[in-house]
């Protein structure tokens, strides 16, 4: 009679105990292991309640218990609330585009993205800073400003700045406006010339997306989750989530930072600042890549 080496009995265990036979493979855990216990489902259904919401249960909570926990968890969400609030007014001096000048770049843009927002226990991150370079009369102009007035009341943590393009850089091309610099911690991560290619029909959600990908914004407005809901209700969502970036970058026409030294893009120089834009395309430009020389940096 043969034996059978994966049967569980004791003859098997001492010949296991003296290394005659191997081990006894680990028992594989059930489906069940994996899923989420429902207490860890009510308490996630908790923390994604809203204040109204959570104070709606609280009122028609059946025991005492079942009152104190809502509430607990009703005043939790406005003391974050509050703390949002409290973040939002560092930053925002009134919704909407801010205007600036060409002498208050510096300050306003790569100064002001270093700041930590008051009251964020993150230290070294920085402040989104979005600069839109517009030209007056171009309606491509006009579309991007319109979202980003918008868009500003959606995401109150960034600051967002305006200021003519040829005010910004002498000799700024027409064609590239507007133009979306991106700044945080001191550095331009970002920037987008021309309209994407969505052109006229991009919507703040495409904007707000992109502030996203960039680092920008930190989390999704309620506003996006809204419509992206909706989106994956209907089935007009995209096909897949994991695109990537360079993906993204494309639809945007963005001119991505690549090696150190192959996009120069904005910065502080000996005479001024000036935007390289050798080696970039823009979604409403020419295709292809332009040749990178030093006739492709307008200088402030």
């Amino acid at each position: 009679m043969i034996n059978d080496i994966n049967a569980d009995t004791e003859f098997n265990d001492a010949l296991r105990a003296h290394g005659i036979i191997p081990p006894k493979p680990p028992t594989p855990p059930s489906p069940s292991a994996f899923l989420p216990s429902e207490q860890e489902l009510f308490q996630h259904a908790l923390q994604s309640a809203s204040a109204n919401a959570l104070g709606e249960m609280e009122e028609e909570a059946v025991n005492s218990d079942d009152e104190r926990l809502f509430q607990s968890y009703r005043l939790k969400k406005l003391e974050e609330m509050k703390h949002q609030e409290k973040m939002a007014r560092s930053v925002r001096a009134g919704d909407g585009l801010r205007p600036i000048s060409r002498d208050d770049f510096v300050k306003e843009v790569n100064e002001a993205s270093k700041r930590d927002i008051e009251g964020d226990d993150e230290e070294g991150k920085g402040t989104g800073v979005v600069c839109f370079l517009f030209k007056d009369g171009m309606p491509a102009s006009d579309h991007m400003r319109n979202l980003l007035n918008t868009l500003s009341t959606h995401q109150p943590l960034i600051h967002f700045l305006s200021i003519p393009g040829p005010q910004c850089i002498p000799n700024y091309p027409d064609k590239n406006h507007p133009t979306l610099l991106l700044y945080r911690r001191g550095d331009c991560v970002g920037q987008l010339i021309g309209l994407p290619r969505q052109g006229m029909r991009t919507t703040v959600q495409d904007v707000e997306r992109f502030l996203l990908s960039k680092g920008i914004a930190e989390n999704p407005s309620e506003s996006l989750m809204k419509a992206t809901k909706a989106q994956a209700g209907d089935g007009s969502g995209s096909d897949s989530d994991e695109d990537g970036e360079e993906d993204e970058d494309a639809e945007f026409g963005t001119m991505r930072m690549g090696k150190k030294g192959a996009m120069r893009g904005l910065r502080q120089g000996g005479t001024g600042l000036g935007l390289g834009l050798g080696g970039m395309s823009s979604g409403s430009g020419s295709k292809g890549r332009r040749k990178e020389d030093s006739d492709s940096d307008f200088d402030m």
